[in-house]
């Protein structure tokens, strides 16, 4: 779903691409190369937003704080209408002097083009950044479904839209920037539906709104991939000046061919960093070592087989994607960009291990390491070897991509290698200091029956008893353990399915800390104790679950990544305070 909802703001500029390349001529592709680095840049507004966003938004779920979550995502909404206006107003107004900027000559078929492609993208902007935000905590939400429905409508809009402009009007580039658009005003209309839905987390929420920290905890968590996008975008306007002074505006069209490729391929390894950023964060909260090492095999071997595949599609049917956007009349054109397109699918598999890196750094705290190797990524070592490639050698520029890529991906094995952690750390994990010092003792277990339920409650007194925890604290984990993971069983393993519930003992100095996550149907056992403790007639009915609510700290129901989480708080001091139940996350309480 991360790779599929990274596709949705590259298919417009894609399918307007291709039409470009069989209708308009080169020319038009020359002028979408030149606006392909403002394009990044323009997107950068809903990025900045979505991404901000949803690292505030998750980790405030985390914390129970419903409403400060909702806050955040409608702050968010606002000021990407609010910089979407004022960017589309600068771009109808500065369309020609923008061009002029990004290496077009005045009074060029390509100049002309591409000003009149900005003037038709600027009106759908506002409509793109609001999605964002909205489409990337619909992940978190479950709701994948209207996700791809949103995604089939805009794809839908924009292909009928493309054809409709060159097969039946003369507005040209113009006309299929505006059926990009209008593509954007059909996705934000489909994710809309999703608020029609009774069960989410998702709200219109000002009331627990703090504007200024808002804005800078949205501002500084969206920095980075925002930060990312600019470096890339100036990268690119200086290695167009230098593609059409070495080269000249052919090369340009070529090199062109391979970004767009580029774009298209590259959901496949920026949707899975995107998805390694949101639960990185999350599993950095938790202090979740086991889940964090999880999280990197399984998103790097997915994205490497993944990327694999397309590699091999990329090389057999090279000629035929290069076609796509180039034609087939000029053979000699043609011939440049299937070596263009070999070049790009040997650079996916290395582009993967980079870019989840890249994000993974910041998922686990490490801000300032993450920018420099922004920096490395998308300026200096594209620039170099671009340069490099151009001067002193014989060979298109589009070689310089595989260089490139081999190049930072030894960046990225050496940073990891120079760490200085504990003999029992895994390097490659990257963590910060804190979580070398052992302030806290952990347990994880995964049960799958009753029986074995029954098999973690009892461990769960043994590791009370090892670690010096009293008794009442022990008896309070193996109620816990035993009410909710039987209830689990009841409720959720009834669907003929495999299922298992993962659980993770933390013990800190004043608490303990006990996660309970399974991947059964929504189930949320805190509603059921809130309709259960609102009728006193039967003080003994479902005396389970009123025990553990009112002997625990805190109690905290999270559905999210189509999982269900119980994070429970047990105070190490005697206290009868009846927990604080928090709910979160869309469920059915029908099942019970």
């Amino acid at each position: 779903m991360f790779i599929l909802a990274d596709l949705t703001y590259r298919l417009g500029p894609l399918i307007d691409g291709i039409v470009t390349g069989n209708f308009l001529g080169v020319d038009a592709v020359a002028a979408t190369s030149l606006i392909s680095p403002l394009i990044l840049i323009l997107t950068l507004v809903g990025i900045i937003f979505a991404v901000g966003s949803q690292s505030v938004y998750t980790e405030l779920l985390g914390q129970g704080k419903v409403d400060e979550a909702n806050s955040v995502f409608t702050f968010s909404n606002v000021l990407a209408v609010i910089v979407s206006l004022l960017i589309m107003l600068s771009i109808l107004i500065f369309s020609d002097s923008i061009v002029r900027i990004l290496g077009g000559k005045p009074g060029t078929a390509s100049a002309n083009y591409a000003a009149d492609y900005l003037c038709g993208y600027a009106p759908g902007l506002m409509f793109f950044s609001c999605a964002k935000v909205v489409q990337v905590l619909m992940n978190i939400d479950n709701d994948n479904s209207c996700i791809v429905y949103a995604i089939i409508a805009m794809t839908f809009v924009n292909i009928a839209g493309d054809f409709y402009v060159v097969l039946f009007t003369d507005m040209k580039m113009f006309g299929l920037a505006l059926a990009t658009s209008l593509s954007y005003v059909a996705y934000f209309g489909v994710l809309m539906l999703h608020f029609r839905r009774e069960k989410r987390i998702l709200h219109l929420n000002f009331k627990a709104l703090n504007f200024l920290q808002t804005f800078l905890e949205i501002f500084t968590r969206g920095s980075m991939p925002a930060f990312s996008r600019f470096s890339k975008s100036i990268a690119n306007i200086i290695i167009n000046h230098a593609i059409i002074f070495y080269a000249g505006s052919k090369a340009l069209a070529v090199f062109g061919v391979q970004k767009q490729i580029e774009s298209l391929v590259g959901s496949l390894y920026l949707g899975t960093a995107e998805m390694i950023l949101a639960m990185s964060n999350v599993y950095y909260g938790e202090e979740d070592k086991k889940s964090l090492d999880d999280l990197q095999i399984t998103s790097m071997s997915t994205g490497i087989f993944l990327s694999a595949i397309v590699s091999v599609l990329l090389l057999v049917f090279s000629e035929f994607f290069a076609g796509l956007y180039l034609g087939r009349e000029n053979l000699q054109i043609l011939s440049m960009g299937a070596e263009a397109v070999r070049y790009m699918a040997f650079t996916l598999p290395f582009y993967v291990l980079i870019f989840g890196f890249l994000n993974y750094l910041q998922g686990v705290k490490r801000v300032f390491s993450a920018n420099i190797f922004v920096f490395l990524i998308q300026v200096l070592v594209p620039l170099s070897t671009i340069y490099a490639t151009l001067r002193f050698t014989s060979k298109g520029p589009w070689c310089a991509t595989l260089y490139s890529s081999v190049i930072l991906a030894l960046m990225c094995l050496g940073y990891i290698v120079i760490q200085k952690v504990p003999v029992n750390f895994k390097k490659r994990l990257l963590l910060n200091s804190n979580f070398y010092t052992e302030t806290a003792k952990e347990l994880e277990l995964v049960a799958d029956s009753e029986l074995e339920v029954m098999g973690m409650s009892r461990i769960a007194h043994l590791f009370c008893a090892e670690n010096n925890l009293d008794k009442r604290s022990a008896f309070m984990l193996s109620l816990c353990i035993e009410e909710f993971g039987m209830n689990i069983i009841k409720h959720g393993f009834n669907d003929g399915k495999e299922h298992y519930i993962y659980l993770r003992i933390l013990v800190k100095e004043d608490k303990i800390i006990l996660r309970i996550r399974d991947d059964c149907v929504a189930f949320n056992p805190l509603e059921y104790y809130k309709m259960t403790s609102q009728n006193e007639d039967d003080p003994t009915k479902n005396i389970g679950i009123r025990m553990v609510v009112k002997m625990c700290l805190d109690i905290i129901y999270l559905g999210i990544f189509n999982t269900n989480n119980l994070v429970i708080t047990i105070s190490k001091e005697q206290s009868q305070t009846p927990a604080t139940c928090k709910f979160v996350g869309n469920f059915s309480s029908s099942v019970l």
